[in-house]
């Protein structure tokens, strides 16, 4: 996670915080794709440190994956290696709008639970508008070239899974 920047470690803290949370607080095994509202979803909180052996046990939930890790045998390596790939993506797409300010805009977007398609991207938090329209125009490089997670499953089920990622303007971290 070093060499992808502070802010995607925060992201990932927050992403395994509400599975944990998640797997709590969810009754329901099967989810309505047409309504949005009852869709896992994992949002950014940004001030905590997780360690790889926290994920949720693999029969009671997986997380989407990024595509290119298919070759890794153990589905924990899976995740850690998409999310690297991941935000390497969004890191080397990125172009900081001169005059733009110091923040994280949050992008939510929706994993689909047979295609693994990225769909309803939108922007969840931000407030200078060239940091939102960038952060959006790179999630949606990854729509426009159709690529395709692994979905997500709730106890063996597939899942469709509502994720929110943060993307970092000039060094935002913690709390900016």
């Amino acid at each position: 996670m070093a060499k992808l920047g502070l802010s995607s470690g925060y992201f990932f803290t927050g992403l395994v915080l509400s599975v944990l949370f998640l797997l709590f607080n969810t009754e329901s095994v099967l989810v309505d794709v047409a309504n949005r509202d009852a869709m896992p979803a994992f949002q950014m909180d940004a001030c905590y440190s997780v360690q790889r052996g926290q994920l949720p046990p693999v029969d009671e939930m997986t997380l989407p994956i990024f595509p290119g890790c298919e070759g890794e045998a153990e589905y924990e390596e899976r995740f850690f290696c998409g999310l690297d790939r991941f935000f390497a993506f969004i890191n080397d797409n990125k172009r900081e709008a001169k005059g733009s300010k110091k923040e994280n805009v949050v992008v939510a977007f929706t994993v689909g639970r047979v295609s693994g398609r990225m769909a309803d991207i939108e922007i969840e938090e931000g407030t200078d508008r060239k940091n939102r329209e960038e952060a959006l125009r790179i999630i949606n490089l990854l729509a426009d070239r159709d690529v395709r997670w692994t979905p997500a499953t709730l106890r063996g089920e597939p899942s469709c899974m509502r994720l929110a990622i943060a993307v970092s303007f000039h060094g935002a971290g913690c709390g900016d």
